[in-house]
């Protein structure tokens, strides 16, 4: 019955990056929660596993503080002397998240 009416056996990548979009909506400007923030780690790397590029459009991933930023504007962190020197104008700059693995960042 519940085939019949559309429902999958289980989610797409792109169902998964519709919830990242979501809880960024719901979420507005306050940072993401531990469980949240988790959460978010592991459909990414569900969505970076198992996605095509079109489910990788409009993604959003957490920053170093746990706020929801579009991926397009995060930066990995390869270079810590230019961070911690201060060199960077962090208000201008996101730096990815340190629980999102290496190996994703990289893609």
């Amino acid at each position: 019955l519940l085939r019949s009416l559309g429902v999958r056996e289980s989610p797409t990548p792109e169902d998964y990056a519709v919830s990242l979009m979501e809880l960024k909506r719901d979420q507005g400007s306050s940072m993401l929660g531990i469980n949240d923030l988790l959460r978010c780690v592991d459909l990414l790397v569900v969505i970076a596993e198992e996605g095509t590029p079109e489910s990788c459009r409009s993604l959003v991933a957490p920053d170093e503080y746990g706020f929801l930023i579009k991926i397009d504007m995060l930066l990995v962190n390869d270079m810590p002397w230019l961070v911690n020197g201060g060199r960077l104008n962090r208000k201008r700059m996101h730096i990815v998240h340190p629980k999102l693995p290496e190996t994703l960042c990289q893609q």
